[in-house]
């Protein structure tokens, strides 16, 4: 954990495209501080497939005390990356000496009062690898919170970590006993459920919903152990149509990619099923290269559809050359062409 005391900050970072083919390259990077986009820093570079940014940052005009830095890439298509954003403290200038650790403090949840405090060798910065004891603490989820302290008394932003403190007693076992559902945010009216005691356990059963309203709605399932700890809950929405269908089937389906609905690929099933395993080549022609957005959605004998169902997909450059002209020369005149080709370099 290292403070900087100077009007400069120095931030060492290194980017990879990792998604794109090799070809489309990092080109520039633009930087700002705060909320300020509008006084954002481009910067031009040389086309590479990765990039360390290693710069001494002015940040004279900032304000004192912790502020926030944003950066992020364009690549050779035009295409940004993620924001990278990160905290920092600036000091007043009237600072004396380097700045240097002397000395951290860490406490649990809290409990500040009881706080350890620590002192080291004065150093620039400091890498904290102690067993802490923690045979005090409750059972369960606690918070491990540090700080350093320089040579001129400033502290550092408070660092935070959750953690899990398993109590003594517990069996070596471990083995799920039971689990408990239900539906939306009805927990009085669970449902419990003992299971013979086992590691693993595939829910298979069918669960009454008659008295669910139509429409969305949301099963909840969490399962306990031996030592009658939970776990944590599993949250899954389903649609309750208006009329319960007798073995009912999944008569077609259709997707789509990012928000371009209207381009929506619909296929209707030759004779429906009541399972249905997609193993289909997907049209990907009309997108360029890049991440995507896939939409997926199956219709039912009655003319329902279920809810969306989405992921993410990465198409690779495949150029395309696409070429025509609408124009009939005559002879020895200019021809003018329109290029529409796809994932060109």
């Amino acid at each position: 954990m290292k403070r900087i005391h100077s009007y400069f900050i120095c931030f060492l970072l290194v980017w990879l495209w990792f998604s794109a083919p090799a070809q489309n390259k990092l080109s520039a990077y633009e930087y700002w501080f705060n909320n300020n986009y509008t006084e954002r820093n481009i910067i031009s570079i040389v086309p590479s497939a990765e990039h360390q940014f290693s710069e001494s940052v002015d940040v004279s005009t900032l304000p004192d005390g912790v502020n926030v830095f944003h950066i992020r890439y364009r690549n050779e298509q035009g295409l940004f990356g993620s924001t990278l954003t990160r905290l920092f403290f600036k000091n007043p200038l009237p600072l004396s000496g380097n700045g240097k650790l002397v000395n951290y403090e860490f406490w649990f949840n809290n409990d500040y009062e009881a706080k350890q405090v620590v002192s080291m060798a004065a150093s620039d910065e400091y890498l904290l690898t102690s067993s802490i004891d923690v045979s005090l603490l409750p059972g369960g989820v606690n918070v491990f919170n540090f700080r350093t302290k320089d040579e001129n008394g400033v502290f550092s932003s408070t660092f935070s970590k959750l953690f899990l403190n398993n109590p003594k007693s517990l069996a070596s076992g471990d083995q799920l006993i039971a689990y408990e559902y239900w539906f939306n945010d009805e927990y009085a009216s669970r449902q419990v459920v003992a299971i013979s005691p086992s590691d693993q356990q595939q829910l298979t059963a069918g669960l009454q919903a008659s008295i669910l309203p139509d429409g969305v709605n949301v099963l909840n399932i969490r399962h306990k152990d031996e030592n009658n700890r939970y776990s944590s809950t599993l949250s899954k929405m389903f649609v309750k149509s208006e009329s319960a269908l007798v073995n009912n089937k999944i008569a077609a389906y259709r997707y789509w990619f990012n928000d371009d609905f209207e381009r929506t690929i619909e296929t209707v099933l030759d004779q429906a099923v009541a399972q249905f395993n997609l193993f289909d080549h997907l049209d990907l022609t009309s997108l360029p290269m890049g991440k995507h957005g896939l939409h997926f959605q199956i219709q039912d004998i009655a003319g329902k559809w279920s809810v969306v169902s989405t992921d993410s997909i990465t198409k690779i450059a495949i150029p395309e050359a696409d070429f025509h002209t609408d124009s009939h020369p005559c002879a020895n005149s200019a021809i003018q062409f329109v290029n529409e080709s796809r994932d060109a370099d």
